[in-house]
């Protein structure tokens, strides 16, 4: 898989975009173990994630790994001066298999439907979990924060929040782009998909021809299963920011919000008895 960070015009912003929702995406260290020794944040770019993590956990490891090596650069250079400063290196993450080191948790913060747009869809999806697995102590965690929806909305109409997008001013280009890419924006899922991307304008085409959420709750679930992971914890929601953005741009009401969603939060946990 090349890397995930190709082909922009602003990588400055970004690595800005992505620091933004810091509070919002540190959420998942409620699901880290308390005791843990070592930790594993993949995809982790300049390393913003991984550096609050290594404050909130100062007896903890932290690892973070990405394929773009001038994100592990920047990453080094910003944690430079830290008290206890993450360790960063770009590898790929089935390559660390063969190392001995194992992790009591192990995150992929918005990142997933990346390895779906620049790897090879599902199946990548699919081999960076069950290696995350492998790498995992008996007991250790999975912890996934991206854009997940459930196969349902696949189906689902939703003409009211068509009808908003597509009446609202200076979007008709931008629909243009997504139409083509995506196909016909008719259904819940393709309007939530709309509607999680189109005011990204640094890196408008890159972000179009993302597929943001392309496996569905239902798939991840079932993915989980036949690892034999446990799901802890599971939630599905959206988060104020775009709540508040998609009720000024679009006009929707609270009973269209109430359809849409921005984030779930998977944690799963490797059973105490299972062997590496």
């Amino acid at each position: 898989m090349r890397s995930i960070h190709e082909g922009f015009h602003d990588r400055k912003g970004y690595l800005e975009r992505l620091a933004k929702p810091m509070q919002e995406k540190l959420r998942i260290a409620e699901h880290i173990p308390p005791h843990a020794s070592l930790l594993l944040d993949v995809g982790c770019a300049d390393g913003a994630v991984t550096r609050e993590l290594s404050h909130l956990f100062p007896t903890t490891t932290v690892h973070g790994i990405d394929l773009d090596a001038s994100f592990i650069e920047q990453a080094h250079t910003s944690s430079r001066d830290a008290v206890h400063p993450p360790r960063f290196e770009c590898v790929y993450l089935r390559d660390m298999l063969a190392r001995p080191e194992r992790f009591d948790a192990i995150m992929f913060t918005s990142v997933l439907h990346e390895f779906f747009s620049y790897g090879e869809g599902t199946s990548s999806v699919v081999k960076a979990i069950a290696d995350a697995f492998e790498l995992l102590h008996p007991g250790g965690k999975i912890i996934v924060r991206d854009m997940i929806f459930s196969e349902k909305a696949k189906l689902m109409p939703a003409p009211s929040i068509v009808s908003k997008i597509r009446a609202a001013p200076d979007m008709q280009s931008r629909i243009a782009d997504f139409e083509r890419t995506h196909g016909a924006m008719e259904t819940l899922h393709a309007a939530n998909h709309f509607l999680l991307k189109y005011f990204y304008s640094d890196n408008w085409m890159r972000e179009c021809a993302e597929e943001y959420a392309p496996v569905t709750l239902e798939q991840y679930r079932s993915l989980f299963m036949l690892l034999g992971a446990s799901i802890e914890h599971e939630e599905t929601y959206l988060i104020p920011f775009l709540r508040g953005k998609w009720r000024t741009d679009f006009k929707l009401s609270d009973e269209e919000l109430s359809a849409l969603h921005s984030t779930t939060i998977f944690s799963v946990q490797k059973p105490t008895g299972q062997g590496v």
